[in-house]
């Protein structure tokens, strides 16, 4: 499969919800672990909460990967939700800078995406 840089786009944006999805079962699995709860429905929030943590693990992976100023851009504007005006001011660059940084990293991973054929 080959990536684009609109489905690292859209990959990002759902890291965001992961991100609350995930924080939402930790809290079902903390209540569910001080009552009783049906087994079944405990082991499809663990299963569930399973895939969005590798998930989340995978994407944070391969950000890493990126030059440490092209991650911080797409930390900034992705998971963060800074606009690249913003973003710009608090890593102290133009914001033209923010949107050349966030392209060239979308475009590196998309190509790890592609490489590593990862869905």
């Amino acid at each position: 499969m080959q990536y684009t840089k609109d489905d690292i786009d859209r990959k990002f944006k759902e890291y965001r919800a992961l991100t609350l999805v995930k924080r939402q079962l930790e809290f079902e699995l903390e209540i569910g672990g001080s009552r009783e709860t049906n087994a079944d429905g405990h082991d499809a929030i663990n299963l569930q909460f399973s895939r969005v943590s590798t998930e989340i693990r995978r994407i944070d992976f391969y950000i890493s990967l990126l030059d440490v100023e092209v991650a911080a851009a797409i930390r900034a504007v992705y998971f963060e939700g800074l606009s690249n005006k913003k973003a710009g001011v608090k890593l102290f660059v133009d914001a033209r800078t923010i949107a050349k940084r966030k392209s060239l990293g979308l475009t590196a991973l998309a190509e790890m995406y592609s490489r590593l054929q990862v869905k």
